[in-house]
């Protein structure tokens, strides 16, 4: 039996003979739009003083309760309900629809159909068939069934000048492969994916800081004084040292000698190298202490290593992942990630002053 359901209009669209005793007749419900956003969708049948509620599995359909088949020549009524996301039953109820007066079946005993479960019964038996399908995922997830295959680190396999000089070298490669190119100070890494080499971009370290503001800015509104050979601000701040004999020779001072010129050469950063001995302490990560020669470094200095050439055909060569330097108190510590060096190197590096 198949039954549309029009907003709260519902009509007989196939009708079925039904007869006493029947067991397990089929009834099929077709919502329309109106009804998308209705859920906990009850049938409710209903033949002379007996009546019998069911709920809709997902594609609308249901069965017939057996007890209201038990009376012949009684007419056969049919509704449908649901519950909106507000709460409130809409568009159902429906009213109900005249399926047919049901016929004398062949002689069958009347316990031979079983008890149709009441209503809380049935949401008893799906809550526990969802917990049960729920309970079998978790044991599949516990078992590791959907466990995928294990990644694997960043390995560098070489640096190559250009994209047309790996290109000619290695016209394929193994899925994930990656090289430099560029040079050693500046280079972007290329990775194999399988059909062609593909733009990762540089490698590079997070962001740091931002700086702290430079000191005796002068503003638009800020009157200049000559005093005593130095210029000042109208807070009788110093902006710029040396010999003075003229407001425009304070501010040549404030250019190459003042507070400001003082802020923006500490803040530049300096070069120097380090050296990796092939010695190593630990397991992933691997350490060593460093200093670093031709350059300062203080407690709140950032030390950045740049490798080059040979060290990445070196690095690469060794399995090594990550290569990077950690400042504890003007202590420097290098960490190797993925392997250790195996011989020893001198690396190029920058040292910046950081400001919290």
């Amino acid at each position: 039996m198949k039954l549309t359901v029009n907003g709260s209009a519902i009509r007989c669209l196939e009708r079925s003979i039904v007869t006493t005793g029947m067991a397990g007749a089929p009834v099929q419900f077709v919502f329309d739009s109106a009804w998308s956003a209705i859920s906990g969708r009850t049938a409710v049948f209903r033949c002379g003083d007996v009546e019998r509620q069911m709920v809709l599995d997902e594609n609308g359909g249901a069965v017939i309760p057996a007890e209201v088949l038990h009376t012949p020549g009684r007419t056969l009524y049919i509704g449908v309900y649901g519950t909106a996301a507000s709460g409130a039953t809409w568009p159902a109820p429906t009213p109900f629809c005249d399926c047919g007066a049901v016929q004398q079946g062949a002689a069958v005993a009347d316990e031979a159909a079983g008890i149709t479960p009441t209503l809380a019964q049935q949401v008893l038996l799906a809550a526990q068939t969802a917990q049960a399908i729920a309970q079998s995922v978790r044991d599949d997830a516990d078992s590791g069934a959907f466990d995928g295959a294990d990644g694997h680190g960043l390995v560098i396999l070489g640096l190559y000048a250009t994209l047309a000089a790996l290109q000619s070298a290695h016209p394929t490669a193994g899925q994930g492969d990656v090289y430099a190119v560029g040079t050693a100070a500046s280079n972007v890494l290329y990775v194999w994916d399988g059909a062609a080499w593909v733009n990762l971009g540089a490698l590079a370290g997070p962001q740091g800081p931002q700086g702290p503001a430079g000191p005796n800015v002068i503003s638009s509104d800020t009157s200049v004084t000559l005093g005593s050979g130095y210029l000042l601000n109208n807070g009788g701040q110093l902006l710029a040292r040396g010999a003075a004999t003229s407001v425009a020779q304070g501010l040549v001072n404030l250019v190459t000698a003042g507070a400001v010129y003082d802020a923006i050469q500490s803040a530049r950063p300096q070069a120097g190298t380090i050296t990796l001995s092939a010695t190593w302490s630990g397991s992933g990560p691997y350490t060593q202490a460093v200093t670093v020669t031709g350059a300062t470094v203080t407690a709140s200095s950032r030390v950045d290593v740049q490798p080059g050439a040979a060290a990445l055909a070196q690095l690469a060569d060794d399995g090594v992942a990550a290569l990077w330097i950690e400042n504890n108190g003007g202590t420097l510590t290098a960490y190797a990630l993925g392997a250790a060096p195996s011989a020893t190197m001198t690396v190029q590096c920058t040292v910046t002053e950081v400001t919290a």
